[in-house]
């Protein structure tokens, strides 16, 4: 039985001195879902806020993490080279779906707190709630606990078992987007974005495990040539993104700083190598190069808090897949073979399919 939680020391800046007039209260002083007593709430002089809560194991031991947010969102974007690319992409790859993105910088701030607040307060006062524990306690203690806080709540509303929304993935530009970026930045970003969809043909934990080794697998051929043509000052990342909301929302990413001098040769490499992999194959070593530290990885993850109870338990109740995903999670992913990945890059990486992005230096940059 776990005779104290995680260590917690949390140090918060009060609202009130960065943004005046915000509420400088705790959030359960204005909620009816009590605190746990043995956590202390106070207040410094110069308007610190922290929560401690006593733990002794391990013993002779703290554990201290300061959440610092300089600048706003759009201020990060401007300052990497990427940014516009990563704000613009998910809505192009929509249709302009405005749900997906980072929004225009006034259509943000004309959102109001009141507005936050008639979305938000409906699904905390009285929407259904879906409850995981995962960790070193006992089911009676777990329950308990349980009991004597959420459950003791008021009825809640049933779940609403709604259809996904189908998002339209539009037929991509044969044309590069091109975004303009603040030129005292030192590099450009070149991106690539191949929808993925029709996946469900196989079971889900296999499918997933079978694209994330996919993206590992690219990432190595295409990390290996860039620092062959470019040097180790390099690099090049791929991504498999899905999103559970929208099942059919799902694409791969490839992306890679450069300067600008050697835009050019890169948004000829990275294509010029995606079809070599396609036409000529793949090898035996680089699959199981990459193969074996992805088999470690989720054997890792089998031994984490954060996979039972994000990724099974999250939400169980309307997703039981989830489970089976879990018990077949070690023989899918050691049953993934070479020639499915190969099978994937000749069905994804097509390049008649894909999404360009680029980011070019300008004195002064447009407004995403």
């Amino acid at each position: 039985m776990i005779r104290h939680c995680i260590a917690l020391v949390v140090c918060v800046l009060s609202l009130s001195q960065v943004f005046g007039g915000l509420p400088t209260s705790w959030p359960h002083e204005r909620s009816d879902i009590s605190p746990d007593p043995e956590i202390t709430w106070a207040t410094l002089p110069n308007g610190l806020r922290y929560a401690l809560r006593p733990n002794a194991e391990p013993p002779g031991r703290i554990s201290l993490r300061f959440l610092v947010h300089v600048g706003s969102l759009y201020e990060q974007l401007n300052s990497n080279t990427g940014g516009p690319i990563f704000s613009l992409a998910p809505r192009v790859m929509t249709g302009g779906d405005t749900r997906f993105g980072v929004p225009n910088y006034s259509i943000l701030y004309s959102r109001t707190l009141e507005e936050l607040r008639e979305w938000v307060e409906p699904a905390f006062r009285h929407g259904p709630i879906e409850v995981s524990i995962v960790g070193d306690v006992d089911f009676q203690t777990a329950t308990e606990a349980i009991s004597n806080t959420i459950g003791a709540l008021p009825t809640r509303e049933e779940c609403d078992h709604r259809e996904a929304d189908l998002v339209a993935i539009p037929r991509a530009d044969k044309n590069t987007s091109v975004s303009s970026i603040d030129a005292k930045l030192g590099q450009v970003g070149d991106a690539y974005y191949w929808p993925v969809h029709e996946i469900e043909d196989m079971r889900k934990e296999r499918r997933f495990g079978l694209f994330f080794l996919g993206e590992g697998v690219v990432e190595d051929r295409l990390h290996k040539r860039v620092r062959e043509e470019f040097g180790a000052a390099y690099s090049v990342t791929t991504h498999f993104i899905s999103i559970d909301e929208f099942p059919h929302q799902n694409f791969f990413t490839t992306y890679t700083d450069v300067e600008p001098t050697r835009a050019n040769e890169i948004s000829k490499l990275i294509p010029e190598e995606i079809t070599a992999m396609r036409r000529e194959g793949i090898t035996k070593d680089e699959f199981e190069r990459t193969k074996q530290p992805f088999l470690a990885r989720r054997k890792v993850h089998l031994r984490t808090n954060r996979y039972w109870g994000y990724t099974v338990l999250r939400d169980a109740q309307q997703r039981d897949d989830r489970l089976a995903s879990a018990r077949d999670r070690a023989s899918d992913s050691e049953a993934i073979e070479h020639a499915e990945i190969q099978a994937l890059l000749e069905r994804y990486f097509d390049l008649t399919t894909v999404f360009k992005f680029q980011t070019v230096r300008q004195k002064y940059p447009a407004n995403q």
